[in-house]
């Protein structure tokens, strides 16, 4: 081959061999190698954390009202399981994220009423003994898809219910004076195929009111 050849068809291979790698190279957004990187590193309180401080503020926004979600359930339980609920498989428990208003009944209480009057279920705070999946599943920021086994999702329920009763619950249970006014954003679940007459809130977070 004449030293001229040679010359011309360097460049090409090195654009064919650049082409190459170009196209096997994969570019995905920083938040989200973040997210992996936060998941093959497991570690389910720490998972918690990061949801809680960066996460948490943008997740209440999708709450609902307790008053629509009370109407919703009476006159048109399909469309808001369809709608608004989140779930984890094939269920018929749906968690949701809704928002209201409350007035306290004093220190040590393990609920504090919601403020619904006529409305066609009771609702309350649950301020002890957290436990269960809803929070978890209301927020529709964790899915099982992302983690290795059940074990760990199951894990970050856990965790979650635990920051949940540090962070909302023992900061406010014995220091909220008698009678005021709370708004809240929760997370409750509801079974569709039987849909109970008290339902408990998990608070996500307490204010309270002038």
């Amino acid at each position: 081959m004449s030293a001229s050849k040679k010359y011309i068809l360097l460049p090409v291979l090195l654009m064919v061999i650049a082409a190459g790698v170009w196209s096997s190279v994969y570019f995905e957004p920083l938040d989200t190698r973040k997210d992996k990187e936060r998941i093959e590193s497991f570690n389910p309180r720490e998972m918690v954390d990061y949801f809680w401080k960066h996460k948490l503020d943008e997740v209440l926004e999708t709450a609902i009202d307790l008053s629509l979600f009370d109407s919703l359930l009476k006159a048109s339980p399909a469309i808001l399981m369809e709608q608004h609920g989140k779930s984890v498989g094939v269920t018929s428990r749906r968690s949701f994220l809704v928002k209201g208003f409350a007035r306290s009944v004093g220190s040590g209480v393990e609920n504090i009423p919601a403020t619904l009057p006529g409305g066609f279920v009771r609702y309350s705070l649950l301020m002890k003994n957290v436990f269960g999946n809803a929070a978890r599943n209301a927020t529709d920021f964790f899915h099982v898809d992302d983690f290795e086994n059940t074990m760990d999702f199951n894990a970050v329920a856990t965790e979650l219910n635990s920051l949940i009763l540090q962070e909302v619950i023992a900061h406010k249970l014995d220091s909220i004076p008698h009678g005021v006014s709370l708004r809240f954003f929760g997370a409750v679940e509801v079974n569709s195929e039987e849909i109970q007459a008290e339902m408990e809130i998990v608070p996500l977070r307490l204010e309270i009111t002038p």
